[in-house]
């Protein structure tokens, strides 16, 4: 059989047994949903992680690493090779304010807060009062 011969085959196959497949498939899914879960809750560590893609030039925020660099590599094609994690924090909030200063700093990746790519700091900043004043 050669390559073309092989592809129609398996095309008509796929075709013929469209239903038997999906029917199939969503039994093994109910079956194995939460084996499937504890998997992926296996690869959380309770901190939130910030990452660095260098071959993107991205930085990104997650409290599942594996599951995201998966998502990264399947979903958007990016490359995840020497993917670094730039440090793993306790709160969401001091992860996006880190992740945040790193964008500010040209690296890409989308926040959720970013309207405009313009990010409110968490930190209240005060008037400094000019030396002239104080004396």
């Amino acid at each position: 059989m050669t390559k073309e011969e092989k592809k129609e085959y398996m095309k008509a196959y796929r075709e013929a047994n469209k239903e038997k497949t999906k029917a199939y498939n969503k039994a093994w899914n109910l079956a194995n949903k939460e084996k499937k879960k504890a998997k992926w809750n296996s690869y959380k560590d309770g901190l939130f992680t910030v990452y660095l893609l260098p071959r993107e030039n991205y930085v990104g925020m997650t409290n599942n690493l594996y599951y995201r660099l998966s998502t990264h590599k399947c979903k958007h094609k990016r490359n995840i090779e020497g993917a670094k994690v730039l440090g793993k924090y306790k709160t969401k909030k001091e992860a996006l304010y880190i992740e945040a200063m790193y964008h500010d700093n040209g690296y890409n990746g989308r926040h959720p807060n970013d309207k405009n790519k313009q990010y409110v700091w968490p930190i209240k900043r005060t008037k400094r009062k000019s030396m002239s004043r104080m004396s």
